[in-house]
């Protein structure tokens, strides 16, 4: 399903986010038409003349039935989930010609270009979106994780709270928010937001990686650590896992458990800033044994 409230920022790296930006594409390519723009062209063809200035007589010509917009919104959707650029543009611009305040396919190209690391052609789209419907909490969103990436983190947190005014379940606000405030360390903020957005998706691992850190800072250590448990094992990437090792070490006090988890980092990663970081730690635990 095609929906702006799975645009959640990347998962805390022991409490840390990024940013980027880029710039527009041109679409100006032959026949190609820019995006969010289209041709006033009437359908048929003239009669061509014949010598003498006479008309040719026209041909009875069955006309190609016209593809629904229900097929066609499929199609979309498709093509914006499998990041397909061409059939995006081809099926999203027939639609927004027969209704140019389409809000869904505005925001379906948001998303389309949010994903693929434009910033700046996803907000010509949110902001159309927003034109018509201030409230939209998609649009908000989409805004929102945009002023992220910008390092404008004071407005982004202003949009993030307008898209919960529109839907105060949204998903992708809730965990951006929640994100924003554990940033932070407003624990109390973050874990509201965070859990409302654990219960609505229980399978995304930066959601449920952020919520397992805000239990942790309100000390529910062992909510935290039933969480982590919680998350697939293919979803348990180096931040997830040094997380835990580090609940374990921590504020469990089992250096066992603990150098499980830092074994199996040695293991996936040969990232020199994460082994500095699993060493330290464990050279800690060593320590702490031999006391």
């Amino acid at each position: 399903m095609m929906n702006n409230k799975n645009l959640i920022l990347a998962g805390l790296i022991l409490l840390s986010v990024g940013c980027s930006s880029s710039k527009v594409k041109n679409y100006n390519e032959g026949d190609k038409k820019s995006f969010g723009e289209f041709d006033n062209e009437v359908e048929g063809s003239p009669k061509s003349a014949t010598p003498g200035g006479k008309s040719s007589p026209q041909v009875d010509e069955k006309e190609t039935p016209k593809v629904s917009s229900s097929e066609l919104g499929d199609k979309f959707e498709a093509a914006v989930n499998s990041q397909r650029e061409n059939e995006m543009i081809a099926t999203g611009s027939e639609l927004l010609a027969r209704d140019s305040e389409n809000v869904k396919i505005l925001n379906g190209f948001a998303i389309f270009y949010l994903k693929n690391n434009e910033p700046d052609a996803a907000k010509i789209y949110f902001d159309r979106v927003l034109a018509k419907d201030p409230k939209n909490a998609d649009a908000n969103n989409g805004i929102g994780v945009i002023q992220m990436k910008e390092g404008k983190e004071y407005e982004a947190q202003g949009s993030f709270k307008k898209a919960l005014l529109g839907d105060n379940d949204h998903l992708g606000a809730s965990a951006n928010l929640g994100a924003y405030y554990l940033k932070y360390l407003d624990y109390d903020k973050a874990l509201a937001l965070l859990e409302n957005a654990y219960d609505e998706d229980k399978s995304n691992p930066a959601i449920a990686n952020n919520y397992a850190i805000a239990l942790r800072g309100v000390g529910k250590v062992d909510k935290a650590l039933s969480v982590y448990k919680s998350i697939d094992s293919k979803n348990q990437k180096v931040p997830v896992l040094l997380n835990q090792a580090i609940l374990w070490a921590e504020f469990k006090k089992d250096s066992k458990e603990a150098k499980e988890i830092l074994n199996k980092v040695r293991f996936i990663t040969t990232d020199p800033v994460i082994l500095k970081k699993v060493n330290t730690l464990t050279q800690k635990l060593d320590q702490e044994v031999t006391k």
